[in-house]
C-alpha cells in the first residue's frame, strides 16, 4: 500500500500493484473553509498498516483512519501545529 498526500486536502490509499485508481480517498481532515490549512503533513501507516494517521498544515488537529475501509475512526486536535 502507498499513500499521497498534497494540497488538495485529501490523502489517496494505493495498491501498488493496480495503480490505475486509488482504493480509499480519505477526506475531512479539516473543513474546507479553514484558511490557514495549506496541505496534509506527512500521512503515516500505524499498527502495521491497518490504520493512517495524518496532520494538516496549521490545522493543530490529528485525523485516524481505518487503512481497511477508508472510514474516520477518530479526529482530535493536538494542541500543536505539525512540523518537519
Amino acid at each position: 500500500l502507498l499513500l499521497s498526500a498534497g494540497y488538495d486536502l485529501q490523502i489517496k490509499l494505493w495498491d501498488a500493484r493496480a495503480p490505475s485508481r486509488p482504493l480509499h480517498t480519505l477526506q475531512g481532515h479539516v473543513a474546507p473553509r479553514v484558511a490557514r490549512q495549506k496541505g496534509i503533513f506527512q500521512p503515516q501507516f500505524c499498527a502495521g498498516g491497518r490504520y493512517v494517521v495524518a496532520s494538516g498544515e496549521g490545522s493543530e488537529a490529528l485525523s485516524l483512519y481505518s487503512a481497511e475501509s477508508g472510514a474516520t475512526l477518530s479526529r482530535g486536535r493536538i494542541g500543536c501545529t505539525a512540523s518537519t
